[in-house]
C-alpha cells in the first residue's frame, strides 16, 4: 500500500519510505490557492529562497506539506512585481510549482522566516499528499505535529501539560550546552524499523549515509560497502525499539517556534545540483536549558516566545563528501551553513534592493554547543 502522505510503501512487515524524488509525470496540471512559509539565507557568494513549509487551501480546511528536495528559485522583476518559481518535490515522486509574488505578502514571523499568499501547480487530489492539517491565527500558521512516548510518560504529560525537554543532539549521541529541544514529528505513529530511521533512530545504534559519488544499488552486502567504504559514513545514533514509542500526543504547533531543518546539497552532474531536507520528518522545538519545560493548552503549544531559541543560521552538507553528508548532524563542528537574513523587509524587495553586497560575513551566529 502506498501512504501518499508519508512519502512511503507500507507492507506488513515494514515501511519503506521513497529515496528518490520526482519520479513522477504530472498528467494534468491544476492550480490550487496556498501559502509558502520561506526564507532567504547566504552563503559567502550565494543567496538562495528556501521553502519550509508550504499550504494549500482544501475542502477540509488547511493542509500542511512538508517539502523534500527543492531546486534554486528563479526570480523575476516587472515594473514593481517581482515573481518567484520554486519547484518542489513531495510525498511519492511528484513535484509541484509554486509562484508567489511580492504583493501577496502576508507577514513576517519569529523565526525569519516570511508568509506569503501562492500559487500551488501540481497534480489532481493534491491534498491527498499533505503532510497534515493546518490552521492560521493573526495570520500565523500552525501545523499538526505528534510527540511519541512510552504509555506511563504520555499519562503524565497529559496530566502535567507540559513536556520536558532534551539536551540530546539530533544523533543523540552528544549532551547539548546552550539549548534543549522538545522533539515532535508528523508521523503519526512509530510502528516499525524504517519510521525510527526517519526521525534518526535505529533498532541497531547506526544510521548509513553515502556520498553522491556512489549510487546505492537495490541490494548490497558487506563486501561492497567494505569496496565502498571511502564514500560511505556510518553514524552513531539513539538506538530504540518501537515499543518505547508506543504512545502519541497530537499538538498544533506555531510554525515560527520551530527550529529550521538542516539541508543537503546533493550534485547529479558536474554543474547541477538539489537541494534535500534532511530529516524532514523532524521537527524541534528549541530552549535555552533542559531545566525548562514546553506547556500546551487545549492540543496547542503554548510556550513563551521570547525563551524559544531560534537560530540565525542553517546547516548546508555538500554531499560529495563524507564531512559534508556528516556537517547536518554535527551542528557544532561544521562550516557549512547559511546565514538567515531576518528583515521585516519583503524578501523579494529586498534580494533587488540589496543585490550584489556582501550579506554574509557581517553576520555574527551562535552555533550549537557541546558538554
Amino acid at each position: 500500500m502506498i501512504n501518499k502522505r508519508y512519502n512511503r510503501e507500507e507492507t506488513p512487515f515494514e515501511h519503506y519510505y521513497y529515496g528518490r524524488y520526482g519520479f513522477e509525470k504530472l498528467k494534468q496540471e491544476v492550480s490550487y490557492e496556498g501559502y509558502i512559509k520561506c526564507k532567504l539565507v547566504h552563503e559567502a557568494n550565494n543567496s538562495l529562497i528556501i521553502p519550509d513549509l508550504l499550504f494549500i487551501k482544501s475542502e477540509d480546511g488547511l493542509k500542511w506539506i512538508q517539502p523534500l528536495c527543492f531546486l534554486a528559485n528563479q526570480l523575476m522583476k516587472y515594473d514593481q512585481v517581482i515573481s518567484c518559481n520554486l519547484f518542489i518535490d513531495i510525498s511519492c515522486g511528484n513535484t509541484v510549482r509554486i509562484v508567489f509574488r511580492n504583493d501577496g505578502f502576508v507577514k513576517s514571523l519569529y523565526d525569519g522566516s516570511q508568509l506569503f499568499q501562492c500559487q500551488i501547480i501540481g497534480l489532481l487530489n493534491l491534498s491527498d499528499y499533505a503532510t497534515g492539517s493546518a490552521y492560521l491565527k493573526n495570520d500565523i500558521p500552525y501545523v499538526e505535529l505528534y510527540h511519541h512516548t512510552k504509555h506511563e510518560f504520555k499519562k503524565k504529560i497529559l496530566s502535567s501539560m507540559e513536556f520536558k525537554v532534551s539536551e540530546w543532539n539530533i544523533q543523540g549521541n552528544k549532551r547539548l550546552k546552550n539549548v534543549a529541544y522538545l522533539y515532535m514529528t508528523p508521523l503519526n505513529a512509530i510502528k516499525k524499523h524504517g519510521d525510527l530511521i526517519q526521525i534518526a533512530m535505529s533498532s541497531t545504534g547506526k544510521i548509513t549515509l553515502i556520498t553522491d559519488k556512489l549510487e546505492l544499488p537495490r541490494f548490497h552486502d558487506s563486501e561492497w560497502l567494505r569496496d565502498n567504504e571511502n564514500e560511505i559514513s556510518t553514524i552513531t545514533v539513539y538506538r530504540e525499539n518501537t515499543k518505547d514509542r508506543s504512545e502519541s500526543i497530537q499538538l498544533f504547533v506555531e510554525a515560527s517556534t520551530l527550529f529550521p531543518q538542516h539541508i543537503n546539497r546533493h550534485y547529479f552532474n558536474e554543474t547541477g545540483f538539489y537541494y534535500e531536507i534532511c530529516r524532514p520528518f523532524i521537527h524541534r522545538i528549541a530552549v535555552g536549558n533542559s531545566e525548562e519545560k514546553i506547556g500546551f493548552f487545549e492540543r496547542t503549544i503554548s510556550h513563551n516566545k521570547e525563551l524559544i531559541v531560534s537560530p540565525s543560521y542553517i546547516i548546508i552538507g555538500n554531499c560529495l563528501t563524507k564531512k559534508g553528508i556528516e556537517a547536518p548532524y554535527n551542528e557544532e563542528e561544521t562550516d557549512q551553513i547559511f546565514k538567515i537574513e531576518n528583515t521585516k523587509v519583503n524578501i523579494l524587495e529586498f534580494w533587488f534592493d540589496q543585490s550584489n553586497r556582501d550579506h554574509y560575513s557581517g553576520k555574527i551566529i551562535k552555533q550549537n554547543r557541546f558538554k
